[in-house]
Formats: C-alpha cells, sequence, structure tokens
C-alpha cells in the first residue's frame, strides 16, 4: 500500500488511476473553465457536448498585497503556476509550452470543433459526423487501457495463486 503525504491534485489523482489499469473517460457537457479544464486533462478519453465549452487562462489572485518584493515573488509564483498549467495540456494536446502559454495568456475560450481540433478533447459527443474518422484514436486508447486492466488484474491474480 502507498501512503502519501501530501495532498493530489484531482487530475494527478485520476492519473494515477489510469495508469494502474483504470480508465478515465470524461464527459464535458457544460462549460469546463479554469481549473476544471485541466482536470478534464487527465481524461484518457475526453469528450464534449456539442454545447459544451473549455475556457482556459492565466492563474490569477485577487487581493495582493505586500511590498515591492512580496509583489514581484507573487509574479514568479504565478508564472511557475502557469508552466505547471502548461504542463497538463501538453500532455494531452502534444502541443509546446510556449503555444500553451499563449493560449493562457490570450484567455481562450474554446468551442467543440476548435477543442477537438486543438486535441484538448477527443470526440465530440452526439455529433456521428465530427466522429467520422476522428474517434478512431479515442477507440484505440480505450482499448489500450483495457488491455492494460486485464493485464493488471492478471499479474494480480498471480500473486494471489503464487504463480
Amino acid at each position: 500500500m502507498n501512503i502519501f503525504l501530501f495532498r493530489f491534485h484531482p487530475s494527478s489523482a485520476l492519473r494515477a488511476y489510469s495508469l494502474n489499469g483504470g480508465l478515465v473517460t470524461v464527459n464535458i457537457v457544460g462549460l469546463a473553465a479554469s481549473a476544471a479544464s485541466v482536470i478534464d486533462m487527465a481524461g484518457d478519453v475526453v469528450r464534449i457536448a456539442p454545447v459544451g465549452q473549455i475556457m482556459i487562462h492565466n492563474v490569477h489572485i485577487n487581493g495582493a498585497s505586500g511590498d515591492y518584493r512580496d509583489i514581484n515573488h507573487m509574479s514568479g509564483v504565478l508564472k511557475n503556476v502557469n508552466q505547471t498549467l502548461a504542463n497538463a495540456y501538453r500532455l494531452k494536446t502534444g502541443k509546446s509550452e510556449g503555444e500553451l502559454l499563449a493560449i493562457l495568456d490570450d484567455e481562450t475560450w474554446l468551442t467543440p470543433e476548435q477543442a477537438l481540433r486543438h486535441g484538448f478533447v477527443d470526440e465530440i459527443l452526439f455529433d456521428d459526423e465530427a466522429q467520422q474518422g476522428l474517434s478512431l484514436a479515442g477507440r484505440s486508447k480505450i482499448a489500450s487501457q483495457q488491455t492494460k486492466k486485464m493485464a493488471a488484474q492478471l499479474n494480480l491474480m498471480k500473486l494471489k495463486v503464487g504463480i
């Protein structure tokens, strides 16, 4: 049993589950904005409804206080957090860190079609026309995850019977 003495970010917990044989499917049925969009990137398969949207932006704080040194320090902290956000998006989309940081700078709102085109989602729910040729990647991910899960279950069975 692994015991973690730190708090998991929900997206890290989902990825850990996925890496241990679980299949994480995310369905965006409304607005996945800000932190919700980061959590969504942990899905093995991410789908969005035709009326859904994804919004990503730079991290920000309200009511900063202190002198110029405190503000400069906080600026560096915010830039570092932006880079960690870009990491989550990069793992899903394959885009470069620079490209993602620019998207964050722009506070970007993505329609389902834009989200699909840029790799933030794997398919659009209920849209057979959009699925043609594009959901193959999503189906491949599901099959791969199912294979990993079966292998993990087989290994567990072997341990139980001492093989």
